[in-house]
This record gives structure tokens, C-alpha cells and sequence, in this order.
């Protein structure tokens, strides 16, 4: 048996889509007709022409809110808008150059840096004699 590891590799996600007209997976074509039959009753209160602008726009928005992420596109454009607003909404803690916590951060970072500088100059000391 050949058990050969560079034989294949399987991704971690796989989602396959059922495109159901030209280019159109499934759930954004029945989204589209969901949002199609809710303008059409919200557009109402445009009346005439301002009815089918709203139902317009609301089409574009529900495609770029259903298009693929530019940073992730294994997930949907709002999942994104989802996740920052969640971001922003969330409490942060910031600390000034003079607080304890910064010091501390500061000195650790020092001691790690000469730690370093000192094993690469006695390795390269080493490896010369």
C-alpha cells in the first residue's frame, strides 16, 4: 500500500454550492426573491418611482452584504461587518508609557533582548574556536 502524504490534500473547508440560475447559489436566489417581495411591500410608502429605487438598492446591498469576504472568502461580506462592529462595541483597556503594567512589559522585553544578543554572540564564539 502507498501511503504517500503528497498524494493528495484534502482542505480543511469544503462547501460546495447549488447553483441554481447563471452564477446564483441557492440562498442568494431565494434571498434575492425574499428581499424582492419585502421592498415590494415596504416600498409602499415611496410610491411611483421611489418604490422601485428602494427595491433596487436593496438588491445591491443584499449582494454585497452576501458576497465573499475580502479578508476571509470562505465566509459572507456581513460575517465581517458582524465581527469589526462586535470589535468596536468591545471595552478596551489602554495603558500609558508610565503605568506599572507598561514597565513590566518593557523590562521583560529588555531582559529577553540581551538574553538573545548574549546566546548569539557566545554560539558564534563557539563555533569559531
Amino acid at each position: 500500500m502507498n501511503d504517500d502524504i503528497g498524494a493528495g490534500v484534502v482542505p480543511k473547508k469544503t462547501k460546495a454550492t447549488t447553483t441554481v440560475v447563471k452564477g446564483l447559489d441557492a440562498t442568494r436566489f431565494f434571498g434575492m426573491i425574499a428581499v424582492l417581495v419585502i421592498t415590494n411591500f415596504v416600498g409602499e410608502l415611496f410610491g411611483g418611482v421611489g418604490k422601485y429605487l428602494f427595491m433596487g438598492f436593496s438588491v445591491v446591498v443584499f449582494f454585497i452584504l452576501t458576497s465573499k469576504a475580502p479578508s476571509n472568502p470562505t465566509e459572507p461580506f456581513y460575517v465581517g461587518i458582524v465581527r469589526f462592529a462586535m470589535f468596536m462595541c468591545r471595552n478596551k483597556t489602554y495603558y500609558g508609557t508610565h503605568s506599572k503594567q507598561y514597565q513590566e512589559f518593557e523590562e521583560i522585553r529588555e531582559n529577553a533582548k540581551n538574553k538573545k544578543a548574549k546566546n548569539g554572540k557566545s554560539k558564534r564564539g563557539k563555533a569559531k574556536e
